[in-house]
């Protein structure tokens, strides 16, 4: 329900972007058809970047942490005391909700609003897939505002 909610945005967004390009004269429907095709590549495939950059940057578990962590020391050192740290949910929701702002606001500068918003839905979906399914509930079960 909320994903379907979310794409009925993207596509009021970009509806309305094509119409305001009309409107205005700015292109003539030649750039708005172009328009269109750009977005949708450009969010989907900026969201799919976002997302993994977020995903290894702030990894779900310690594990996770370790397997993307490289050793200082030159591969002598003890595993097991390499990595042992784990960002907590509300980091991972932070970190989450800032790359989210940041991607809308870089995408909606040269006007790609209907890409903004597809790239903000593609990077959280990322994100949450690769962060697997208790990482990806453990950050937004905290988050609700229902008791």
């Amino acid at each position: 329900m909320a994903t379907a909610a979310s794409v009925d945005v993207v596509y009021a967004r970009t509806g309305f972007g094509i119409a305001l390009s009309l409107a205005l004269g700015t292109g003539g429907a030649a750039a708005a058809a172009w328009k269109v095709p750009l977005e949708l590549v450009v969010g989907v495939v900026g969201g799919v970047a976002a997302g993994t950059a977020l995903a290894a940057a702030v990894p779900a578990t310690a594990a996770a942490a370790a397997a993307t962590s490289t050793d200082p020391g030159g591969g002598g050192g003890d595993a097991r005391a390499s990595v042992s740290y784990s960002p907590s949910p509300p980091l991972r929701a932070a970190a989450l909700l800032g790359l989210a702002l940041v991607v809308l606001f870089k995408y909606a500068a040269p006007l790609l609003t209907g890409g903004a918003a597809l790239g903000v839905i593609v990077m959280s979906a990322a994100a949450a897939k690769q962060w697997g399914p208790a990482g990806a509930l453990a950050t937004v079960g905290r988050c609700r505002l229902t008791p």
